[in-house]
């Protein structure tokens, strides 16, 4: 996926749940998202910078920002908050075309007390739903962009950097997806170059830049995703795994699934199946 279209809640421009985070491929959103890590390790990797979040911080993801999340660890369960920024159009058009600085908030941070309840208030609020909830749920997305817009941790995209924003994007989309249709081909930034027009040399500094790695790197990473996803769903072949995954390898393969994950592909498949086999019988 790319551009991820997120449900809100009954037009209040917002979406709020806790979920088990699996592997998340590249994409992006106009949501501005917040991520309030509740247990276990979370690698983000936005174009800018990769870092490992753990229980108790937070993760702010900006609206429009490419990026993608791997947990090196089972069980890491997270509060996911989505806002559009149209939830303030009225009074504050501004926020769509503000991108905040600090991407990840921990306890020691001036600003993370108040954001940290005003997500565990929404949450609690939105499932409990006493009388008037909605007003509640307004006044706590107020006062976290409150909070950082007082703090003045951000920047304000000209009229101009928007649009090349929106280029960027576009751009961003047809290379994801491209990879996506033929990663268990053998896609070529040279190929791809051809079908956007654009030289190979600056297609690959734009896939550095957007999405914080190299073509080759993206593409090995969208295909451990969906080894994993194979891996993880049903017993398989070595032969059946490099060819629905798109390796010729299967020893090159096999140390660079161990070199992200930390442990063998085989390794890997016992320990899902041992973990959904104590979920489904605990005693």
């Amino acid at each position: 996926m790319h551009l991820e279209l997120i449900d809100h809640y009954e037009g209040m421009y917002l979406h709020m749940e806790k979920w088990l985070v699996r592997e998340c491929q590249t994409h992006f959103h106009p949501d501005i998202e917040f991520m309030l890590m509740l247990n276990g390790k979370v690698e983000c990797l936005t174009s800018s910078q990769n870092f490992l979040f753990t229980a108790g911080d937070i993760i702010i993801i900006n609206s429009n920002q490419p990026h993608a999340l791997a947990s090196p660890t089972s069980g890491c369960t997270v509060i996911w908050l989505a806002i559009h920024p149209r939830f303030c159009a009225t009074f504050f058009p501004a926020l769509s075309s503000i991108r905040f600085t600090d991407a990840l908030l921990r306890p020691d941070d001036s600003l993370y007390e108040g954001i940290y309840t005003s997500i565990r208030q929404i949450y609690d609020f939105y499932h409990l739903r006493p009388n008037g909830y909605v007003f509640k749920l307004h006044e706590c997305l107020n006062r976290i962009f409150y909070d950082l817009i007082s703090a003045e941790r951000y920047v304000e995209l000209s009229e101009a950097e928007t649009n090349t924003e929106k280029r960027n994007m576009a751009r961003a989309s047809q290379i994801i997806d491209y990879v996506e249709r033929n990663y268990a081909a053998k896609p070529r930034l040279e190929e791809l170059a051809v079908k956007m027009h654009l030289s190979p040399d600056y297609l690959s500094h734009f896939v550095r830049d957007t999405l914080g790695c190299t073509f080759r790197e993206y593409l090995v990473r969208v295909r451990m995703i969906h080894a994993r996803e194979l891996l993880r769903s049903h017993p398989i072949t070595q032969l059946d795994l490099l060819l629905q995954t798109g390796f010729s390898d299967y020893r090159y393969f096999s140390r660079a699934f161990r070199r992200i994950y930390g442990c063998t592909p085989r390794e890997y498949q016992k320990a899902f199946a041992e973990s959904t086999k104590t979920e489904e019988d605990p005693s």
